[in-house]
């Protein structure tokens, strides 16, 4: 305990706990403001802001940020970060908090989960596009070769989690191009433009029905999503597959 100032205020991992702490102190300050209902339209922007500088200090605090805060390592790992945080925070927000409040009989809240239905597509779709491509990039950068990949425990580890990211992605496709269709049809609402192979959900379940399948389908790409998390956490005390087979190499050199 007595080397915690030192850590804290003299070093580059403190100093990033410090922004962190900082950020997020404004975003519970904003969640405590909004459960006043005293929400300007300012509070949500530096939200987001802090969000960003919290993604941004755990990039930095792991191997993505051995080069700097402003590499494109850590600049790429921090939006990987961000599309993370807004895919799964969407996700996690309908499961928890959208569908107990929404999913009724009455019109209303039809009406109401459509639209929240396809903003959560929406939304989802966006981050998706942060995930894949930095994400792709960092792969690139700890890998390098095919037997770092299949190779080392970091590939391994990767590779699940590519799994498992593949299967939110494929619930994601059927959630919006199948069920918020559906949803939005039975709401009386216009539907959004689908592939033209994909069948109407309207035309093959009715009623309550379309909302417990989207319920069921989000529910699972959350728990998919917690797994995802437990993998990411498990890569980053991973020595990264490129140091990994360095050190295999030098240790064959001495042999």
């Amino acid at each position: 305990f007595a080397e915690i100032g030192t850590v804290l205020f003299k070093t580059h991992y403190g100093h990033l706990w410090l922004w962190r702490s900082a950020a997020f102190l404004i975003v519970l300050i904003t969640w405590v403001l909004h459960r006043q209902k005293n929400l300007s339209r300012a509070m949500p922007i530096a939200a987001l802001i802090a969000l960003t500088v919290i993604a941004i200090t755990i990039s930095a605090s792991g191997h993505a940020g051995d080069d700097g805060i402003l590499s494109a390592a850590n600049i790429a790992n921090s939006l990987h970060i961000i599309g993370a945080l807004l895919w799964g925070g969407g996700i996690l927000a309908t499961t928890m908090c959208i569908f107990p409040a929404l999913v009724r009989d009455a019109p209303p809240s039809r009406r109401l989960l459509s639209t929240a239905g396809a903003r959560l597509s929406t939304l989802a779709g966006l981050a998706l596009v942060l995930v894949i491509f930095p994400g792709f990039y960092n792969a690139w950068l700890q890998i390098d070769s095919s037997h770092g990949l299949w190779g080392t425990t970091y590939g391994q580890v990767l590779i699940l989690k590519l799994i498992l990211v593949t299967g939110m992605v494929a619930l994601g496709a059927a959630n919006r191009f199948f069920f918020v269709p559906g949803i939005q049809s039975y709401s009386l609402r216009r539907n959004p433009r689908i592939p033209r192979f994909l069948p109407k959900v309207s035309a093959i379940l009715s009623g309550n029905r379309i909302y417990h399948r989207l319920r069921d389908s989000i529910r699972i790409e959350a728990l998919l999503l917690m797994a995802v998390l437990i993998l990411a956490a498990a890569l980053s005390q991973q020595t990264p597959a490129i140091h990994a087979e360095h050190e295999d190499s030098q240790g064959h050199a001495h042999n």
